[in-house]
């Protein structure tokens, strides 16, 4: 994976990296988050403390390259600086469901809604097999 910042006047690119890379995790696990369990026809929780959840460990998430696409300069600040992170945050949603949709493109099935749960991933295959 490959999250693009136009930050430009980089004056610590270690420091750049970790802002690009490290909201991409967070954002992954919104995509596909642990869901609580509950009993069918009762309200006694399946999932009642972290023992019961698959927490998602490092070697779960992409390697995330972080390229800046030096442009020109920012007018507005005599650093001519710009701003950093957003990229591993607003389309990681969209990247996963695209991911998602071409994995199972033999099923016609196209995700409109995050989070995608592998029981939601289920329900739309089911729904594109009886269309």
């Amino acid at each position: 994976m490959t999250a693009n910042e136009k930050a430009t006047a980089c004056r610590e690119p270690p420091g750049y990296e970790i802002r690009v890379r490290g909201p991409v995790g967070p954002t992954i696990t919104q995509a596909f988050p642990c869901l609580t369990a509950t009993r069918r026809g009762q309200d006694t929780m399946l999932t009642g403390s972290l023992a019961d959840y698959v927490m998602p460990t490092a070697s779960d998430f992409p390697v995330v390259r972080a390229v800046a696409l030096e442009e020109k300069p920012a007018p507005h600040n005599p650093l001519g600086a710009k701003g950093a992170g957003e990229g591993g945050i607003i389309p990681v949603g969209g990247v996963i469901a695209n991911a998602v949709a071409n994995a199972l493109r033999a099923f016609a099935v196209q995700p409109n809604a995050l989070p995608l749960s592998p029981p939601r991933v289920w329900q739309l295959i089911e729904e594109a097999r009886r269309a």
